[in-house]
């Protein structure tokens, strides 16, 4: 069973990962015209939805950073 620890510890991994790149996108880019067109809103729309947005990447942020933290006794053990 080991294949599936393997699988499945790199797949929490890739969570944490994902959730790193969306708190990126929502706190520090929000604004940016490609950030915008993946999200679909308008300057204006972002411009009044960046606190939103703020919080919700930090949000994220945090999701991934309780991943890592749950990942690390089995990396470091």
């Amino acid at each position: 069973s080991r294949r599936m620890r393997v699988f499945a510890l790199g797949a929490a991994g890739l969570a944490a990962l994902v959730h790193v790149y969306i708190f990126v996108l929502e706190s520090l880019r929000w604004e940016h015209p490609s950030t915008r067109a993946a999200f679909g809103t308008t300057a204006e729309t972002a411009a009044v939805t960046k606190p939103l947005a703020f919080n919700q990447g930090f949000y994220n942020l945090f999701l991934a950073i309780v991943v890592v933290c749950q990942l690390l006794p089995f990396y470091l053990a």
